[in-house]
Order: structure tokens, then C-alpha cells, then sequence
């Protein structure tokens, strides 16, 4: 998808037989999280049509939030509290 930068952190799995989980970081430009929900409908319906995937959780990160190390380098201070 042209409005998807690149993605990391993917994880799936069964949650029964018939259910499959998936997972991951969905990087894209900074935009409206209007714009973000809208891009998120578009790739849930492509997992579940092409792979069958009914349970996907995405989570938004902009192009500047860092290179996907370390949990996001947590969650993109670099691991730093406060």
C-alpha cells in the first residue's frame, strides 16, 4: 500500500482454530489520526481477505518515530523516563 512506509515488530498466531491474531507497527507519514483510522479499515480488510486474518491490532507510528529496535526504541525517547 503506497501509504504505508514499511512495518515491524509483526507477530501472528492461532486463537483457535478457526481465529487468527495478528500484530505489528504500521509506519506512515504524520498525518490526522482521522486519515490513520481510515488506512487502518483498508489493511484490516486486506489481512482478513487475503489471509484470513480476523483479529489484526495495529499500532500507528510516524516516519520520525525511529527504526523499529528495542520495542520502538521504546516507544521512540529512547528508553528514557520523563
Amino acid at each position: 500500500m503506497p501509504e504505508v512506509w514499511k512495518v515491524h515488530y509483526l507477530h501472528a498466531w492461532n486463537v483457535s482454530s478457526s481465529s487468527i491474531a495478528f500484530s505489528c507497527h504500521v509506519v506512515v507519514v504524520d498525518q490526522l489520526l482521522s486519515k490513520a483510522e481510515r488506512l487502518g479499515d483498508k489493511i484490516r480488510k486486506e489481512l482478513l481477505d487475503h489471509f484470513g486474518i480476523d483479529h489484526p491490532v495495529l499500532q500507528f507510528e510516524t516516519g520520525t518515530c525511529g527504526t523499529g529496535g528495542l520495542l520502538c526504541e521504546m516507544s521512540c525517547n529512547g528508553g528514557k523516563n520523563g
